[in-house]
């Protein structure tokens, strides 16, 4: 009996040899890694704007780094439960509009890249040249979601979910970079089969026998796709009839402008500042109503500024002919640097 408690004993020992080096050793410990978020994504041949972050949501290790690549005039900003940053500031002069700090980065100074845990309100600001080049990355230190904006468009979100270093995640970066392009495409292709196509004037009979026409500034898709367009473009009414224009996008600005023949007015001046950025500024004729509410087809006029769910109205009591209008914000300069077309339409008078 003793000798068989000796070869028990023995055993025991043998087999706890055999298996300490493999309890002692620790599971393989995941290398931080690198993540690509695309932030827009503009057609410009197409008159069509993204404004959306693809991929729009990831999930990712404590340590790693998502790196936000530009392709598009927006920002990334983290709010971190704060107040969001003023997006538009009345003045300086009368009738202008001021482009405020939602625009830069934040805090003032340099892209805020490096570790992040959260807490901060942090923004990289709009590109304001060389958006192809314009990278913004943050590692983060710990875990939880972070949702993100862009603050120059309502609406265009996404966010960050933070695991354990090492725990399991679904998806590599090259899976989550794919996923976005894909995320994007679908976006792309639900603009033009479900929304363009179905967008048509409505008219409803006004007083004294005129008719009442609205139709579209602008159009978006719920993927974040917005078509810079006004639809339908070309619209056939008699004199005095009344013109409606809505702004159903909730991403984007628009204004009505007849030029008559006038030059296309600057739609941002930027404004040197000793000692700090900038002043981006609307003029006051881009900004604001002028010419009022009747066109006669001669004169500058323009409805100003109007945002996503406003609207401009206006009395069309011009001779026969055809009158071409623009949107301002996505005209001139704007539409020269992208190569995109100007947003325009036409109002043919029978």
């Amino acid at each position: 009996m003793r000798l068989q408690r000796l070869l028990v004993v023995a055993l025991s020992i043998m087999l706890l040899l055999a298996v300490a080096p493999v309890l002692g050793r620790s599971a393989p410990v995941r290398a931080a890694e690198t993540w690509t978020v695309q932030v827009g994504g503009d057609i410009p041949a197409e008159s069509i704007a993204a404004n959306a972050f693809f991929p729009g949501h990831l999930t990712i290790n404590v340590g790693d780094t998502v790196s936000w690549v530009w392709r598009g005039f927006h920002t990334v900003t983290f709010n971190a439960g704060n107040p969001p940053l003023p997006l538009i500031i009345p003045g300086p002069g009368p009738g202008e509009l001021t482009l405020g700090p939602a625009l830069f980065s934040y805090p003032p100074g340099p892209v805020p890249s490096g570790p992040y845990d959260g807490t901060r309100q942090i923004s990289a600001g709009v590109p304001l040249e060389g958006a192809e080049d314009y990278v913004f990355s943050l590692t983060f230190t710990r875990t939880g979601i972070f949702p993100y904006v862009c603050a120059v468009h309502p609406g265009m979100s996404g966010s960050v979910t933070v695991l354990p270093a090492g725990a399991a995640l679904a998806e590599t970066p090259a899976q989550a970079q794919a996923r976005g392009q894909s995320e994007m495409q679908e976006a792309l292709a639900g603009l033009k089969a479900a929304i363009l196509p179905g967008v048509q004037a409505v008219r409803t009979p006004g007083p004294g026998g005129t008719t009442i026409h609205s139709l579209a500034a602008g159009v978006s898709f719920a993927g974040g796709m917005s078509a810079l367009q006004f639809v339908p473009a070309e619209l056939h009414v008699r004199r005095g009839d009344v013109v409606v224009w809505s702004n159903a996008d909730p991403f984007e600005i628009h204004t009505v402008t007849f030029l008559s023949g006038a030059a296309t007015p600057a739609e941002i001046e930027v404004r040197p500042q000793a000692g700090g950025p900038p002043q981006v500024v609307f003029p006051a004729q881009v900004a604001s109503p002028v010419g009022g509410t009747r066109y006669t087809g001669q004169g500058y006029l323009n409805s100003g500024i109007f945002g996503p769910g406003g609207s401009f109205a206006l009395t069309i009591d011009a001779p026969p002919g055809t009158y071409e209008y623009i949107c301002l914000i996505h005209s001139g300069a704007v539409a020269e640097e992208t190569g995109a077309p100007p947003m325009k339409g036409r109002i043919v008078v029978e």
